[in-house]
């Protein structure tokens, strides 16, 4: 009887095994050549992955990046079975990034200014200075702040594209801000 047990737990175990580093390269290559999109267009990042206890299914949750910067709005999903077959997918990728400009063609304001401006917009009060908890992250393009009495939880400034209602793109710095009374989670650009 134990071997029996063992042996379905061995089963259970390696029926789910992830798809994992190139493999996933591979898959999300693929969906993005059937999208016919070009080249320049296929800079992404995985931003979670996971298998489904229920249905076995891995899903895999990635979104395009440009100059290493994330664009808001293609946020994709593929869903493969146990068995290696893309179950769906979503590709949500710009096909047309010419209108896209690099970071030093922005002539980027810093995280801290980003912070400043947003907290005097809205009329925060801080009760201590903003203190760089976390420096700015080339890779992850965002820096995190102190609470400085504004926030519950520190403040993660990120650099994102955004796009417009004429399809426009415009680099910004996004300011997450947990209110102190837990009622809004705000992000603001």
């Amino acid at each position: 009887m134990r071997f029996i047990r063992t042996f379905i737990l061995s089963i259970l175990v390696f029926s789910s095994v992830m798809v994992t580093g190139q493999e996933v390269d591979w898959y999300i290559n693929n969906a993005l050549e059937v999208s016919y999109l070009s080249q320049p267009s296929l800079e992404w990042k995985v931003m979670r992955q996971h298998i489904s206890r229920t249905s076995n299914i891995q899903h895999i949750y990635f979104r395009q990046l440009f100059d290493g910067v994330p664009i808001r709005g293609t946020e994709s999903s593929l869903h493969i079975s146990s068995s290696g077959n893309v179950l769906s997918e979503s590709i949500q990728f710009v096909t047309d990034i010419s209108e896209l400009k690099t970071k030093k063609q922005w002539g980027v304001i810093t995280p801290h200014d980003a912070l400043e401006t947003v907290i005097t917009v809205l009329g925060y009060h801080p009760t201590n200075k903003f203190q760089l908890m976390e420096a700015f992250d080339q890779k992850e393009n965002r820096a995190v702040f102190n609470k400085a009495g504004v926030s519950e939880r520190n403040i993660p400034v990120v650099m994102v594209y955004v796009q417009h209602n004429n399809q426009s793109y415009s680099l910004v710095w996004e300011v997450t801000i947990l209110e102190l009374d837990y009622q809004r989670l705000m992000t603001y650009q």
